[in-house]
């Protein structure tokens, strides 16, 4: 790559003073250099030797596609000098943006860094090199790993919560309700557990709907008789919670009465999401079919209960829910965040 200058023209309108790329390249926010079409690392600024932990010669035909000691890829992986973006863009052409790299120093330290590529061109298009700009992210990856940390030691300690309210309901309910009931209260802590499970994968910034629905029916989902689908939707935490006991109690009452209570009865659970101007409405809907004849019950348990009135009143959903003598179904429109 032929030496290039640059005419930068001061305000008072004096003789503009000449700055070479090297002298240029020190005015760029974070760390960036440039190969030329051998792949030879030509140009660098200060930043990127600090950010590498060495300063190789600029030209030296052993200095190919960067200046690092050593990469490794995302996931840990050695990434050899000659496997790296830069081969790409320069061969191919192919720009990559907010690639995340690890790069080891000399001394074996570990900086995480943040990673753009682009092939450089003349006049007539044709690839005369390649610049690659990239800048250290180690302390927001750090960050990210103690906020891991912490979010998984918070859901430890929500279990160990859950673990102690079944023992000490097992206990309290000894000789004072039936087993059915106390069946009952261990199977609603146990899809708020699961839901639970969800919602740390993901930091507590949301859970997927579908993520939610296989959790809480993981317990039946063997059957083969189970028709799951709709778009990707994130529920927000509290919400996702709510649903989740929604669904257990849909699915208690289908293997005790329903259609999982025989050996030929189906369940269908679809949604998808309905975008007006300014809101988005989830619209969930639970179809049983083929299973025994489905009649009203003479009274709402507190199962129905807990779908109609906890999604009414939290969430500010619309709670339909039919006893068909073809099956039962549950259609819950709930405003999304």
């Amino acid at each position: 790559m032929s030496e290039t200058a640059y005419d930068i023209a001061p305000a008072n309108g004096s003789h503009p003073p000449v700055m070479h790329d090297e002298q240029l390249l020190e005015f760029v926010p974070g760390a960036v250099y440039v190969c030329d079409t051998d792949g030879v690392v030509v140009r660098y600024n200060k930043r990127a030797g600090e950010l590498w932990g060495r300063y190789p010669t600029p030209g030296d035909p052993k200095e190919l596609y960067c200046g690092s000691h050593r990469l490794y890829r995302a996931n840990g992986d050695l990434m050899p000098h000659n496997e790296t973006p830069m081969v790409d863009a320069l061969r191919q052409g192919n720009s990559y943006r907010n690639l995340e790299v690890q790069v080891e120093r000399p001394d074996g330290n570990k900086i995480w860094i943040l990673v753009n590529i682009d092939p450089l061109r003349n006049e007539t298009g044709e690839i005369v090199g390649v610049i690659n700009c990239f800048q250290d992210i180690t302390d927001r990856k750090l960050a990210d790993v103690r906020q891991k940390l912490l979010v998984n030691e918070l859901n430890h300690r929500v279990k160990n919560t859950l673990a102690t309210v079944q023992a000490i309901a097992a206990h309290t309910f000894r000789g004072g309700v039936s087993a059915e009931a106390s069946k009952g209260f261990e199977g609603r802590l146990m899809a708020l557990s699961r839901a639970h499970d969800v919602l740390t994968r993901e930091s507590w910034e949301g859970a997927n709907l579908k993520d939610v629905v296989d959790e809480v029916m993981a317990p039946v989902a063997g059957t083969g008789r189970l028709t799951i689908g709709g778009p990707d939707v994130t529920l927000e935490p509290k919400f996702a919670l709510s649903m989740s006991i929604a669904i257990h109690e849909l699915c208690t009452n289908a293997a005790k009465y329903g259609a999982l209570s025989n050996t030929t009865g189906r369940v269908e659970v679809s949604w998808s999401v309905l975008a007006e101007s300014t809101t988005r409405t989830l619209k969930f809907a639970w179809q049983e079919a083929d299973g025994p004849a489905v009649r009203a019950p003479d009274h709402r348990g507190f199962g129905t209960s807990v779908i109609e009135r906890t999604l009414t009143r939290e969430h500010d959903a619309e709670v339909k829910l039919d006893f068909f003598p073809t099956g039962v179904r549950c259609e819950i429109l709930a405003p999304l965040a």
